[in-house]
């Protein structure tokens, strides 16, 4: 019985033995996880068994078929079970880019913006990029293969993506003049202000070629070699030159040639012309016999009265002795007894004809026709008066002073000349050759010669300009090549720096 007792007790005690795995008491039969050593530990019979459950990676432990993809080299590891240890299996899953960036495969990236990337898994241990969309980049955008579009710097030019041996780049496909925001084909002949232009292609740049030149006569253009009469005056246009081929008096409606003489009421006229000026003279005709008779009326001694711009009065302070007599009554020859009395003029006006309407004007009064000044000249000695004309350049829609420049947009300065020609006055603006460089749409920086200014929008040699442009700016040099050649030259970024610190200040550009 005794003996019965002693081997159950130490039955029992052997089957309630423990384990300890690192300092940790394990009961009989109990299992436990050390993820540290990725083992499972088994307690039994109080000893322990160890197996494990995973792969140990830089500590951290991934179990049996599970993965992990490795960003940097774009690799895939796979842990699996080898008997009573483990194994990895390493594979490829993407793509490295050239920024060391992995791209899984089946995944697209942009590259310089106008290249999309792909990247696609070919075995176990390989990859490969491929490319999924090209394009050309153009001022930040990127533009499709085969797609026109406008220039930056002119809507009148069109580009093209195209791609030759997987090389991009882009190509003019169409090209056209731009002036004042009209597009002109190559070779197209147009007019701008009466002058007549071709679009041509110089050097690489679009340009207006001057083909002819018309004149310009009251917002009207005439084409060269055109002729036509104004105010009595016959024109003729020579390549934008104004000259006058023929010139006649006018009165009224009516047109009078050098010499020629007219009377109107109790006057006479006659048509003069000398180098620079027409002119109509008016005398008075001698007055009636007897007492005043004046257009068939009787004017009494002492009367006045107006008529034709003329203040006459009835006098016998302006009496005249007669002969005897005559035997046929004239003008100066009066029957025997009578007195002659003469019209005295005691005022003179110049006879201004305004459309329908007769004016006096006072002497000295001008008024403009066409180009030409009209002035009104009184001579008292001779009591006449009479209109000289000055002739004036025609530009554009107003009359230049014989002497005075004009300037146009290109910095050309054209002067008024007044010469013979054909033995007529003739007017011509002379091109009197440019003056600097245009600046327009830009600001005016430094003035490297004092004796230069900045006249309308041109400047002279040495004077630095910048020009905004679509939200470009450039910074620019007039320089004089040879005589009367100007070129603007676009200045560097070194150059610009100088250009501050002699200007003490930031160009902002």
């Amino acid at each position: 019985m005794i003996a019965v007792l002693i081997l159950l007790i130490f039955v029992s005690s052997v089957n309630t033995q423990s384990c300890t795995y690192d300092e940790l008491t394990l009961d009989d039969g109990a299992t436990h996880t050390d993820k540290s050593a990725c083992k499972e530990i088994t307690c039994s019979g109080g000893e322990t068994s160890e197996k494990f459950i995973g792969c140990l990676i830089e500590g951290v432990c991934l179990p049996f078929g599970e993965y992990k993809n490795d960003i940097e080299t774009c690799k895939k590891t796979t842990c699996l079970q080898k008997g009573n240890g483990y194994t990895f299996n390493t594979t490829l899953y993407g793509c490295t880019d050239s920024n060391d960036v992995c791209h899984p495969g089946g995944t697209t990236w942009e590259w310089n913006t106008c290249f999309t990337i792909g990247c696609r898994v070919t075995s176990e241990h390989t990859a490969e990029e491929y490319l999924v969309k090209a394009g050309c980049l153009y001022n930040g955008k990127c533009m499709d293969i085969g797609q026109p579009f406008k220039s930056s710097k002119s809507d009148c030019l069109t580009y093209e993506c195209t791609e030759t041996n997987k090389t991009y780049g882009l190509k003019l496909v169409d090209e056209k003049c731009k002036i004042n925001g009209t597009c002109y084909d190559l070779g197209q002949e147009f007019e701008v202000d009466c002058f007549k232009y071709k679009c041509s292609k110089v050097d690489g740049n679009h340009t207006a070629e001057l083909v002819d030149s018309g004149c310009s006569v009251n917002g009207q253009c005439k084409p060269s070699g055109q002729t036509w009469t104004e105010e009595c005056t016959k024109y003729t246009c020579d390549k934008g030159t104004t000259d006058v081929l023929e010139q006649q008096c006018k009165s009224g409606d009516k047109c009078y040639t050098e010499g020629e003489s007219w009377t109107e009421g109790d006057y006479k006229y006659t048509c003069s012309i000398n180098e620079t000026h027409s002119k109509i003279s008016g005398v008075k005709v001698s007055s009636a016999t007897g007492v005043c008779t004046h257009n068939g009326i009787d004017r009494k001694v002492g009367e006045i009265w107006k008529e034709n711009c003329f203040t006459m009065t009835c006098n016998q302070n302006y009496s005249m002795a007669l002969p005897d007599g005559c035997q046929v009554q004239s003008e100066s020859c009066m029957p025997v007894g009578q007195t002659k009395y003469s019209v005295a003029i005691t005022d003179i006006k110049c006879n201004y004809q305004n459309g329908e309407t007769d004016e006096c004007v006072d002497d000295g009064w001008k008024t403009k026709e066409g180009c030409a000044i009209k002035t009104c000249k009184v001579d008292k000695d001779t009591n006449s008066w009479k209109f000289e004309s000055s002739l004036q350049c025609r530009w554009k829609d107003e009359c230049v002073p014989e002497g005075e420049i004009r300037l146009v947009k290109s910095c050309m300065q054209y002067q008024c000349e007044i010469f013979k020609k054909h033995g007529k006055d003739t007017s011509q603006m002379k091109k009197k050759g440019k003056i600097g460089c245009s600046i327009k749409g830009g600001e005016l920086l430094k003035i490297d010669n004092s004796e230069t200014k900045n006249l309308n929008g041109c400047v002279g040699e040495g004077s630095y300009f910048k020009i905004h442009k679509r939200k470009k700016c450039a910074v620019f040099k007039c320089n004089l090549k040879g005589k009367n050649k100007w070129k603007t030259e676009k200045l560097k970024t070194y150059e610009i720096t100088d250009l501050q610190t002699l200007i003490n200040g930031n160009i902002n550009c």
